[in-house]
């Protein structure tokens, strides 16, 4: 079970950094996958990981959905380097 920083009583800057730490921009996603934040765009318009719209301007990628992405990416990768 997950606990909340609100369960600790936790000041509102260690709140607000640990909510940061379980989001990552669309530039922070690019920066992992060593490609563009237009082709980040295309993968969260292919449902290939989930975002939340905060604004007009700003997007934020859950942090455990886009690791799950590249782990299966990871696997596939793998998987057709095995087969040749």
């Amino acid at each position: 079970m997950k606990t909340h920083a609100w369960a600790y009583n936790l000041s509102p800057m260690t709140q607000k950094t640990q909510i940061a730490s379980e989001f990552l921009t669309v530039d922070e996603a690019a920066a992992i996958l060593h490609v563009s934040r237009s082709t980040v765009y295309d993968l969260i318009r292919a449902n290939a990981f989930p975002s939340v719209q905060l604004s007009k301007r700003a997007r934020r990628i859950l942090r455990a959905e886009f690791e799950a992405y590249v782990r299966r990416l990871k696997a596939t990768t793998s998987t057709l380097s095995a087969a040749v």
